[in-house]
């Protein structure tokens, strides 16, 4: 199930700009991408995307829950919010990277 959630990844790439320290500038001019800052940010789309993409355990009750694993929901829910979690993280992070690009002044 894909959502319409909006992510304002100009904001984001030019707030992540500003942390870099002038090493973590020059090498983005050349294009190169400072990989603890990206670790950073994507540890930061992980967290949120628990909160935009519930486990069906946050969502219903136990009897429902109960309901759902005789029928063989339960694990599908579970499996779906994962990888909609993933796809979620995945896609924002390379749209924020991408947009750094843009944001930085490039040499190349």
């Amino acid at each position: 199930m894909k959502r319409n959630i909006k992510v304002d990844v100009k904001n984001i790439a030019a707030g992540m700009y500003d942390m870099f320290d002038e090493n973590e500038k020059a090498a983005l001019k050349f294009g190169m991408l400072p990989a603890i800052k990206i670790g950073i940010l994507e540890n930061q789309l992980k967290k949120k995307a628990v909160d935009l993409f519930p486990s069906p355990e946050k969502l219903f009750s136990e009897v429902e829950l109960k309901e759902m694993e005789c029928i063989g929901l339960r694990e599908e829910g579970a499996k779906l919010a994962k990888e909609e979690r993933q796809a979620w993280v995945k896609d924002t992070l390379r749209a924020c990277t991408l947009e750094l690009y843009h944001v930085a002044p490039m040499v190349v």
